[in-house]
């Protein structure tokens, strides 16, 4: 068992303690999405392969809360949002804008490509785990607009 999945485990069994049903969830649904990750690699995670399946899981916050607020579930989107939030403290800091534009630029300097698709793709190898794609994507967009 990586890192990360003990944590889970110690915050999942003080939760229960302090009676907390929201963290208890969200530890509960982690503890599981690891353990079926685990599985379905047959070999125990790496903490990277760890932190993809806690960003999987974050990403599917944020997308449930923007559908809720479209569907005008503001109740559940709070809900949501508070999950989101239990999910990010097992998360590194992500890396602020300016250092991803530099490497993209750092990229477009080195390959001379204009393409979007291979610039994307380089960017996302260095930051892997460190930024999520659609940030990256909107920053390399911008850079390569302003070309």
């Amino acid at each position: 068992m990586a890192q990360i999945a003990e944590i889970v485990e110690s915050k999942l069994k003080l939760a229960l303690k302090n009676k907390d049903i929201r963290a208890v969830s969200v530890f509960r649904m982690l503890k599981s999405a690891l353990v079926n990750e685990r599985i379905a690699k047959i070999h125990d995670l790496s903490d990277d392969e760890e932190t993809a399946v806690i960003r999987r899981e974050l990403k599917k916050r944020e997308d449930s809360v923007n559908q809720f607020r479209q569907a005008g579930r503001e109740d559940r989107a709070l809900e949501e949002e508070a999950e989101a939030e239990v999910l990010k403290v097992f998360l590194p800091p992500e890396l602020p804008d300016e250092e991803i534009r530099a490497l993209a630029e750092n990229k477009v300097a080195e390959t001379g490509a204009d393409n979007f698709g291979k610039i994307m793709g380089a960017v996302m190898k260095e930051v892997a785990g460190r930024a999520s794609g659609d940030r990256v994507q909107k920053i390399v967009k911008d850079l390569l607009t302003k070309k």
